[in-house]
């Protein structure tokens, strides 16, 4: 298993890696790197339509689980 989670690991790196240089090539870098501080903030955004139960926020759910 930790083999398999390095290559791919590896593959994401080099993939985002070519892809931020297209991005560099076809506009500026200051374009190209302006993404890379974004991202960060912006990941944890999908996360905050779930609650702690496992119940989307958006599910209209009224009711709240006691968290321990």
């Amino acid at each position: 298993m930790p083999a398999a989670w390095s290559v791919s690991i590896k593959a994401a790196i080099a993939a985002l890696t070519a892809l931020w240089g297209v991005l560099a090539a076809l506009t500026s870098a200051r374009t190209a790197i302006a993404p890379t501080g974004v991202l960060p903030l912006v990941t944890p955004l999908p996360l905050a339509t779930v609650r702690r139960d496992g119940a989307s926020v958006t599910d209209g759910a009224t009711e709240t689980a006691e968290v321990p």
